[in-house]
């Protein structure tokens, strides 16, 4: 599970291979119904580092989870991309992974 400045977020894999992304705002406990669920998640790898992106699609929105396996003493563990159209509308670094 990630923290970031907003959300609890946490991405499972599904039986039939796929991710589902299930997010709460900030201070909405994990035992309560999600304020976001999306299905059909695909994750994709770069190189051979083992960095990768989980992306979620729901209408004109993107939904991206980068995870960072390699990176500098300064990268945080993952960071949440929103996309409206193509647009990036939100960015936020992970802050906590539980």
């Amino acid at each position: 599970m990630w923290q970031t400045e907003k959300f609890t977020i946490r991405i499972d894999q599904l039986n039939n291979g796929k991710y589902r992304y299930a997010s709460w705002a900030k201070g909405n406990p994990i035992g309560e119904k999600p304020d976001l669920v999306l299905k059909n998640g695909e994750v994709k790898f770069e190189g051979s580092g083992g960095n990768h992106t989980f992306q979620f699609q729901s209408g004109p929105y993107q939904y991206d989870c980068l995870v960072t396996v390699i990176g500098t003493s300064d990268s945080p563990p993952g960071v949440l991309m929103v996309y409206k159209n193509g647009e990036l509308i939100v960015e936020q670094p992970v802050l906590k992974v539980q």
